[in-house]
C-alpha cells in the first residue's frame, strides 16, 4: 500500500514521477528530482491513486520502461486514473 520515497516526493511542489523500480527513483534523487516514487514490485491500485490525492497530488506523470512489460504497466495505471 505503499509508494517508495512518498515521503520525499509529498513535500515537492510539483508533478508526482512514478518510476518503475527503486532505482530509478534513487537515480533521480540523486539528480535532484525529488518527486518521484514507485510502487516497488507490486501492483499500483485505487489506494495508491487515493494516497497521492489525500496528499493534494493531482498531477501525475508515469515514467516506466519501454519495454513490452512497461507499456502494459502504463495501461493498467491509466485504467485506474479513469
Amino acid at each position: 500500500k505503499r509508494l517508495y520515497n512518498l515521503h520525499i516526493a509529498k513535500r515537492e511542489d510539483s508533478p508526482v514521477f512514478i518510476m518503475e523500480g527503486y532505482g530509478d527513483v534513487e537515480t533521480c534523487n540523486q539528480n535532484g528530482l525529488f518527486s518521484t516514487v514507485c510502487v516497488g514490485g507490486t501492483a499500483f491500485t485505487e489506494y495508491h491513486i487515493l494516497e497521492l490525492l489525500r496528499l493534494g497530488k493531482t498531477e501525475v506523470v508515469l515514467c516506466l520502461d519501454g519495454d513490452v512489460q512497461g507499456l502494459k504497466g502504463i495501461d493498467s495505471m491509466l485504467e485506474k486514473f479513469v
